[in-house]
């Protein structure tokens, strides 16, 4: 078996060019043939191994790179990878199987792209970190970008580059989520200490594990000056504004950003706070943190 060809589209493969990706780079497992004809089991073995990961060296959301590198637990995995290569992603059927998979399978590729490319301090020491680091899944290589911007997001593409991350073409398309949940930027997390804490998913109970996600992130990232009508918001709610019900000039920071102060409202747990925004969200000024890109370990 070899690996199946892409299509990215033009807007995506001008991106990968700019920083220096050409074709098909290495990914983080291979394609062995002790590995072929898997079967439904291997979800749960696959969650199984990620579920060690975190009992082990996840404390508090934020993860124990130099214990796990090390460790029999991180050689396990390592080996189960190898397994994705032959996995038949048709097994996943309903959107809370694909929601949970994917949302996992990210995570887990952070951890192991971290780790592989032996990274001290922020992600940003490897260019186009998210584009490079990618598994084989089912023949096909998936990135971090793809997972993300191709599969989770609807094929929405990455938010500094116009057009879809795959092309008509591309055979991944068809993996594609049908919509947008936007919770999952809740639950994505690209090894940065502004990311929300890492978490591993199950399909039986992503929707109210996304919910609790949802909540915990603002309930700690969004603080709100009532009297000031000023709200300060993570950059997550300005990359991604179109997938809280934004629109694209609120990615440059401008524009009414009254839909997205509503969906945060949902989120919001004191009563006059919830009220106040979900009423008078027009009347709120909006500013953006810095996002701390530094490394999310274990302190």
């Amino acid at each position: 078996m070899q690996l199946n060809t892409v299509h990215l589209s033009l807007p995506q493969r001008l991106y990968n060019l700019s920083i220096g990706l050409y074709k098909f780079p290495q990914t983080l497992n291979r394609m062995e043939t002790s590995s072929q004809n898997l079967d439904s089991e291997f979800i749960p073995s696959f969650r199984k191994a990620i579920n060690i990961i975190k009992s082990s060296a996840i404390y508090n959301g934020k993860v124990d790179y130099k214990r796990l590198k090390n460790s029999d637990i991180y050689a396990e995995f390592r080996q189960l990878t190898a397994q994705l290569a032959y996995f038949p992603l048709d097994l996943l059927r309903t959107n809370d199987q694909k929601l949970a998979f994917w949302l996992n399978l990210y995570n887990a590729l952070v951890i192991d792209g971290i780790i592989q490319y032996n990274i001290q301090r922020t992600v940003h020491e490897v260019r186009g970190f998210f584009a490079k680091v990618a598994y084989i899944v089912n023949g096909y290589r998936f990135s971090l970008d793809d997972i993300e911007h191709g599969i989770l997001r609807s094929n929405r593409g990455h938010p500094i580059v116009l057009g879809t991350q795959f092309s008509l073409k591309d055979e991944r398309r068809r993996y594609a989520l049908d919509a947008i949940d936007p919770r999952i930027h809740f639950a994505l997390v690209c090894g940065a200490i502004s990311c929300p804490p890492i978490s591993f998913y199950t399909e039986e109970n992503i929707d109210q594990q996304l919910e609790q996600a949802a909540h915990n992130f603002i309930s700690q990232e969004v603080i709100m000056n009532s009297e000031k009508k000023i709200i300060y918001l993570s950059q997550i709610f300005r990359w991604y504004a179109p997938d809280f019900g934004g629109s694209r000039w609120n990615q440059l920071g401008l524009g009414n950003f009254a839909p997205i102060l509503r969906f945060i409202s949902t989120y919001v747990t004191e009563q006059n706070l919830h009220e106040l925004l979900t009423k008078n969200a027009g009347e709120f000024r909006v500013k953006f943190k810095s996002y701390n890109w530094g490394l999310n370990l274990t302190t």
